[in-house]
């Protein structure tokens, strides 16, 4: 059964978060209004520490912000990108998200910047987003060690990144973690539309003008746009969640049976009574709390234990 706190927050997001997006279809006042809400609406605990985070290294730069919880040892690096449909939100907004599961994990969290759309059109975001984990690599970070991961747009960059790290010969990382992904931008899941009423927080119309803007004319079936599409084999573990009624259920049952066929391991989960990216709501719900705990379950099994011998 649902809890009440996250059945406040599932109102919350279609009570006011939804009617924001439906009316606000202008993506530089939505983000402005986003970077202000942020800090007031989610949970900053204690021991959580932020700082600007600019990697140069091998000729390669990342920039984002390092988010932490604890002074405990870190083994490895979360290297998280951020959702918000391509259009909005930062290293700032997800900050709070990103330390949380880095913290749930044992992992430094570093939420990464990227150029929005539609001033930054495809594959603007991907490249930043390459580019960034290129520099973590040249500034000497084990790839052993590095968990990558995302919510909803930022989830689709995750797995892109992933089958890019294939195509470019990059070292590909520990393990994956996407939120509620996009994965088909082509809008071929079927419960893009049979979930518009069961959908507690994403307005069709603004998903729509905010992928149309993305993309630009770019065809949606690139893989570089939709992993789903992707070349995935050899990769690590994939850990996928997604709430049964929102609109990119079928994204992510579509994403895991893509990655089981390439031979891909595969934790996936669909979690009843919540709404689009709930763990944003850790410390405020159950349900939010639990699932930041299992992905960080997750992230440690993907990190080599002490005393294993390396490949």
């Amino acid at each position: 059964m649902t809890s009440l706190a996250q059945r406040f927050w599932n109102l919350t997001a279609r009570g006011f978060e939804k009617q924001v997006l439906r009316l606000v279809t202008n993506q530089a006042a939505l983000r402005r209004l986003y970077d202000r809400l942020a800090p007031i609406s989610y949970r900053r605990l204690k021991d959580m520490h932020f700082a600007p985070a600019l990697i140069e290294a091998g000729g390669f730069t990342a920039r984002g912000r390092w988010c932490t919880r604890g002074t405990g040892a870190q083994a490895g690096l979360l290297f998280y990108v951020h959702g918000g449909g391509f259009c909005i939100g930062s290293p700032r907004t997800h900050g709070r998200l990103v330390a949380a599961l880095a913290g749930a994990a044992g992992l430094k969290g570093l939420a990464v910047a990227y150029r929005l759309a539609p001033e930054h059109p495809f594959p603007a975001a991907l490249e930043d987003v390459v580019e960034a984990y290129r520099a973590v690599l040249a500034a000497g970070w084990d790839p052993a060690r590095i968990v990558i991961a995302g919510d909803s747009a930022g989830g689709n960059l995750a797995l892109s990144l992933l089958a890019e790290c294939k195509r470019l010969g990059l070292p590909r990382p520990a393990g994956c973690m996407a939120i509620a992904p996009a994965v088909d931008l082509s809008g071929e899941s079927p419960s893009l539309h049979e979930n518009a009423a069961s959908e507690m927080l994403l307005p069709e119309k603004w998903l729509a003008i905010a992928l149309d803007g993305y993309l630009a004319g770019a065809d949606p079936k690139d893989p570089r746009a939709s992993p789903l599409f992707g070349d995935f084999e050899g990769a690590g573990p994939v850990f996928l969640t997604v709430g049964a009624g929102e609109l990119f259920r079928d994204e992510a049952r579509r994403m895991r049976d893509a990655l089981q066929a390439q031979g891909v391991a595969v934790s996936y989960e669909e979690v009843p009574g919540v709404h689009h990216v709930w763990h944003l709501r850790f410390g405020q719900s159950p349900e939010a709390d639990a699932a930041v705990a299992r992905m960080g379950a997750f992230a440690r099994a993907c990190l080599p234990r002490a005393g294993d011998a390396p490949d």
